[in-house]
């Protein structure tokens, strides 16, 4: 009876394992649903050229993803969100940037390093060339004690500033549109196109 004891021991391990496992698939696959819908709810009024989740090739084999892309008469938008409580501190030159918060103190990767990337990832999937800007849009109840870099919005700054460019800059030209239903096929969310 003591024989079988340690196999039931590593099959309940086993099974413990792949619930934790299909948890953070599940709760993984639900962040990013959130993260979309935010997007499409932020921009539905301002804008029909929207595409949410995408998951570009990234040249070497895997996927950069994108949370999310506007078109304006202007330029090519490639969003990251960031939902952060705290007080953010970071620099173009550091590796990682600091949150103080409530929950105490944390790091994560400088977002800025990947912008280049993103870009890059984003022109090789147009036929036609569009300017494509990385903005990184920070919301929740977070702040830069010490300033921001270039690039860096709060939620309300960002959708002041995309709502000028977009009424100033009108549709955006025939030959983006069509560049823009080639990215509709990388998008995991609804692409909003006219």
């Amino acid at each position: 009876m003591h024989a079988a004891s340690p196999l039931w021991s590593g099959v309940a391990l086993l099974g413990l394992l792949l619930a934790v496992g299909l948890l953070a698939i599940g709760f993984s696959r639900l962040w990013r649903r959130r993260r979309r819908s935010k997007l499409i709810q932020i921009f539905r009024p301002l804008t029909p050229w929207i595409a949410t989740n995408l998951l570009l090739p990234d040249g070497l084999g895997s996927t950069l993803p994108i949370d999310g892309v506007v078109l304006t008469g202007q330029k090519l938008h490639a969003i990251q969100l960031f939902k952060i409580e705290g007080s953010i501190f970071g620099s173009a030159n550091m590796n990682e940037w600091t949150v103080l918060g409530r929950a105490g103190r944390w790091t994560f990767p400088n977002p800025l390093l990947t912008g280049p990337l993103r870009s890059l990832a984003l022109q090789e999937q147009l036929a036609e060339r569009i300017p494509v800007q990385v903005d990184y849009v920070f919301w929740g109840d977070c702040h830069f004690p010490k300033g921001k870099e270039n690039g860096i919005f709060g939620l309300a700054e960002y959708l002041e500033s995309m709502r000028a460019e977009i009424s100033l800059s009108g549709e955006p030209p025939r030959s983006w549109q069509e560049a823009w239903r080639r990215l509709q096929g990388l998008s995991g969310g609804s692409p909003r196109t006219r």
